[in-house]
């Protein structure tokens, strides 16, 4: 609660029941005796009929104002769920969610952070982090891996190790912890999506791949180099997995300081990137791709417009040199390469695939009491090793 503990009986309650983050549309509960008088004080219907005569489950188009009766106020809808509850659908945006909320906490509503009386009885520490887990997870293979964790799958592996441990068998305990510390790429990127950067000189089609990668129109597509002036992200999910594509401005030495602006930019998002896709073409001189090579070890090299001539003896000789990183030959004219691409994005950040059901830790409060445990049970300090893992149950 945002405010100090009211007379449950007595308060108005605000809360968002839609989970945090980008959408389409969002949805605010306001739930006690003043709500309905809340609403009306913020709320105009499109048929100025008074809001507090809407019947139960009647939907009203309008209007809303906030407090200081704004004449320029946002569209959306509201609906009367119970006597004193009041559902409204607004703009799914943050600024949109915040400015409701906070028009009806002026009105002395007191914000919730969860539905009252939504958190199931008995619910464990492990229970309650992967509800709210899933609630922000973006793709339902994501979706679907917190709810093996909600219905036991690391709890289990837990137990099995304190298991170990009361047995005195601490090889075995340590063998299972470090099994469930080497999941932590994976783990904590069930909800924050992994980082793909495309970087690489002006004009080689970074823009055309990233929209290729997506499916659809995301990035600014023109044939005048250094178009991206600054960065561009979308999201989207690659073999289930969320991530976030970045298309940066083109890397070169810029005459115009909007360009260098955006440069610097995609630098700084090169450097915290989990991976980095170097986009060259077949005119990208040999020089600038062993700078690349020397920048970006790690980075899959992607030769994009591989339709156009000698690209095919192009990609062989740069196939050929370069010793630590894959080499991919795409073309976004006719599509090819993409799901290649696609694959080795893959085969570097997410490997092999854990089975669906295996206990996955996802937040990074669990690796760190996977790494004290592991330290104490190298000390053989059996006690304080469990005292640590049943702080995660």
């Amino acid at each position: 609660m945002t405010a100090s503990s009211p007379d449950r009986s007595s308060a108005t309650y605000v809360m968002r029941l839609t989970p945090p983050g980008r959408a389409a549309i969002a949805t605010i509960l306001v739930s006690g005796p003043c709500a309905v008088e809340a609403v009306s004080r913020c709320f105009r219907p499109q048929n100025e009929l008074a809001v507090e005569t809407a019947a139960v489950g009647r939907i009203v188009y309008g209007t809303w104002c906030g407090t200081d009766s704004r004449p320029a106020g946002e569209e959306l809808v509201v609906c009367r769920v119970d006597a004193h509850e009041w559902e409204i659908h607004c703009h799914g945006g943050e600024a949109a969610v915040r400015a409701i909320i906070d028009d009806l906490v002026a009105l002395q509503c007191v914000e919730a952070t969860w539905p009252l009386g939504a958190v199931p009885q008995g619910e464990t520490q492990l229970q309650q982090q992967a509800r709210l887990a899933m609630s922000a997870a973006s793709t339902e293979l994501a979706a679907l891996r917190l709810l093996h964790q909600y219905n036991g799958a690391l709890a289990a592996e837990l137990y099995k190790t304190l298991a170990a441990i009361d047995d005195e068998d601490l090889l075995t305990a340590q063998q299972l912890v470090r099994e469930l510390s080497r999941r932590e790429p994976l783990g904590l990127h069930l909800v924050t999506p992994w980082q793909i950067v495309l970087a690489g000189p002006p004009n080689v089609g970074k823009s055309s791949l990233i929209n290729a990668l997506l499916g659809y129109e995301r990035s600014l597509v023109y044939d005048q180099p250094g178009t991206t002036r600054d960065v561009v992200q979308a999201n989207t999910a690659i073999r289930g997995w969320p991530v976030t594509l970045t298309d940066t401005a083109g890397l070169r030495h810029a005459a115009e300081s909007l360009e260098s602006i955006g440069i610097k930019h995609a630098q700084q998002q090169i450097a915290g990137a989990d991976l980095v896709l170097n986009v060259i073409d077949v005119h990208t001189s040999a020089e600038a791709v062993t700078e690349y090579q020397r920048q970006w070890p790690a980075s899959i090299l992607v030769v994009n417009k591989s339709d156009l001539p000698r690209a095919t003896e192009r990609v062989s000789d740069l196939t050929a040199a370069e010793t630590s990183r894959r080499v991919i030959a795409t073309s976004t004219l006719c599509g090819s390469g993409i799901d290649e691409l696609m694959e080795a994005i893959a085969a570097v950040l997410i490997g092999d695939e854990l089975p669906l059901a295996c206990a996955l830790p996802f937040l990074s409060e669990h690796y760190r009491v996977l790494a004290e445990t592991s330290t104490l049970l190298a000390a053989e300090d059996s006690t304080a090793a469990k005292l640590m893992l049943r702080s995660l149950l």
